[in-house]
């Protein structure tokens, strides 16, 4: 029976012979992949994922279609973490309407980055456009420190060296205009800017700032939520130049003044 077996096999066409090696190949790969998700064998995550972190689970994954996706989970450590000695840590590009590199918080309550930037030399996050902003904030916009602005001048600036300006401080959410106008005969209505009207809350009151451009004392009245009158004191029938400085409540937005808020630092936050 056996001999007969063997003659058989050995006749066999080497399609069919090709068939039954491929199968039995199979098989043996199969018996492999079931006793790894039963806990023998070898892990089959790759061996580098290993250096992501002691605590953390990770792995490294490349596709045509998305180029390589990273996908990190980790409890105390970062799900993706990026180093360089000579180039960018983490680097993001896009073509299409999404942002290179995109973070979110999922858990509300923790009060956690959605995206994290140190440095000790330089920039924590660093944000560069050619055509539109750099950075661009939905929501509110919080710094612990100064801000700074940085534009060209007259003498000394270069296309890396610029001037540095600073943003001020107010004790409230304000909005501002400037402008000119001149006085007839001790008085005249200056209007509102319609863009400046629009952004403004009407329903609460704005200063206005007066700095004439003659000999005569100015005074404001009558303001409204369409404008302002200008007139001399005393009664006087002066016709001079003047500038003036609106200050008002921005549209839609909570009348606080100097606010006591607590902050949590990012090495609470993150546990550093």
């Amino acid at each position: 029976m056996r001999h007969d077996l063997r003659s058989r096999l050995h006749h066999t066409k080497p399609s069919l012979w090709a068939a039954l090696t491929l199968a039995a190949a199979v098989a043996a790969t199969s018996a492999v992949a079931i006793a790894n998700a039963e806990g023998g064998g070898h892990n089959a995550r790759p061996d580098k994922a290993k250096s992501c972190s002691s605590s953390s689970a990770c792995f490294q994954e490349t596709n045509t279609s998305s180029g390589v996706a990273i996908e990190g989970n980790a409890s105390n450590n970062a799900g993706v973490s990026g180093s360089s000695t000579s180039y960018y840590g983490v680097l993001g590009q896009s073509s299409g309407s999404f942002a290179g590199v995109g973070g979110y918080n999922y858990d509300a309550a923790s009060g956690a980055s959605g995206v994290y930037g140190q440095s000790e030399n330089g920039p924590g996050v660093y944000g560069f456009s050619q055509s539109d902003y750099a950075v661009v904030a939905a929501g509110n916009a919080y710094v612990s420190g100064l801000i700074y602005t940085g534009g060209a001048c007259q003498d000394g600036c270069s296309k890396t060296r610029k001037m540095l300006s600073f943003v001020p401080r107010a004790s409230q959410p304000t909005i501002d205009d400037v402008g000119e106008s001149t006085l007839h005969a001790g008085a005249t209505r200056v209007a509102l800017a319609h863009d400046f009207a629009n952004a403004i809350d009407t329903q609460k009151p704005y200063v206005v700032l007066l700095t004439p451009e003659g000999d005569a004392s100015l005074y404001v009245t009558n303001r409204t939520a369409t404008g302002f009158d200008v007139r001399e004191i005393g009664g006087g029938h002066s016709s001079v130049p003047f500038a003036y400085r609106i200050v008002a409540k921005p549209f839609a937005v909570a009348d606080e003044r100097l606010p006591f808020k607590t902050i949590k630092s990012a090495s609470a936050v993150e546990g550093r």
